[in-house]
């Protein structure tokens, strides 16, 4: 009796055991995507119309989470052919968000950080980003 008892508990104990660390290893393989710090940008994910202070549409941007929602990748195509792309991450140490920016011509900037711009506009060069609704 004692040793089907002991026999039954190392069972139950292996079988938390498992679904414990199939949990953990779920979790560490996609540290982002449950960590509130990595989701403050949301918001601006998706495809925009983005137009300038005159009313005339400066240009398209997409964007998109990446790398298991622990980055966010910037695609902007301007109505003068233009084109630039940013990558923004997260800096745990510095707990906040940095981005560099790289145009066509090999214009790079950053990291610089980056915050939420208020509601109905972007940084300061573009005055209304029209969110599209997805097509799917």
């Amino acid at each position: 009796m004692c040793f089907k008892m002991s026999s039954i508990f190392s069972e139950f104990f292996l079988n938390v055991l498992l679904v414990f660390s199939s949990t953990l290893a779920q979790t560490s393989n996609k540290p982002c995507e449950n960590n509130p710090e990595y989701a403050k940008l949301d918001f601006w994910v998706g495809e925009w119309e983005v137009i300038a202070g005159n009313g005339v549409k400066a240009g398209d941007n997409s964007i998109r989470k990446i790398l298991d929602s622990c980055a966010i990748i910037e695609d902007w195509t301007g109505t003068d052919g233009s084109k630039g792309m940013s990558l923004s991450y997260y800096d745990p140490k510095l707990k906040t968000w940095k981005q560099v920016w790289l145009t066509q011509n090999a214009v790079a900037t950053g990291p610089k950080r980056r915050d939420r711009p208020k509601e109905g506009t972007g940084p300061k060069r573009r005055d209304r980003w029209n969110k599209r609704k997805n097509v799917d």
